[in-house]
């Protein structure tokens, strides 16, 4: 990378970080849901634009990080701390246990096995209790946008999320 372009990626970067101090709160709320679809946009990069794996199934370990933090938040009162550990724990059990298997599998049998899974995770967690069942959980007021935005900004900006021209990119196209 030449040095011009890296120094043009830091003042992004400065800027990108300065937003919860000088932006307006819809700028923020904005930044922040555009910072998490860049994360999901980067996530189903690797996977259908890298390795050529056509996948419907991205949102069912987004969405069980997601329930995960707000049931350790609501049905069990724990810090927001303690829920963003368990949702990622949560996410993570699931893709080594589902993930896994399913990633044997090519071609049109993957983007099956992944549609299915999106539709039978949605099935199953719209019928527990535990999650909320239908009409799903409604979290206590969290009100530091500043968190949420920093949180977003490293997830979208940490280098293993970019990995465009690394071997290990490199190797999963091949």
């Amino acid at each position: 990378m030449k040095t011009w372009h890296k120094l043009a990626v830091a003042i992004a970067f400065v800027l990108l970080a300065g937003v919860p101090w000088y932006g307006s709160d819809v700028l923020v709320q904005f930044g922040i849901n555009a910072l998490l679809l860049a994360v999901l946009a980067q996530g189903w990069n690797i996977i259908g634009g890298y390795t050529g794996y056509p996948s419907f199934g991205n949102s069912v370990f987004y969405g069980l990080g997601s329930y995960g933090v707000a049931i350790a938040m609501v049905q069990w009162h724990l810090p927001f701390e303690v829920g963003m550990l368990f949702g990622v724990l949560l996410a993570v059990a699931f893709a080594l246990l589902l993930g896994v298997p399913v990633l044997r599998l090519r071609g049109h049998y993957f983007a099956i096995a992944t549609l299915a899974l999106a539709g039978v995770m949605s099935a199953i967690v719209s019928n527990i209790p535990l999650a909320g069942q239908n009409i799903g959980l409604v979290l206590p007021p969290l009100n530091d946008d500043r968190l949420f935005y920093g949180l977003a900004l490293g997830l979208s900006c940490s280098p293993r999320s970019w990995s465009g021209g690394s071997r290990a990119a490199a190797s999963a196209s091949a």
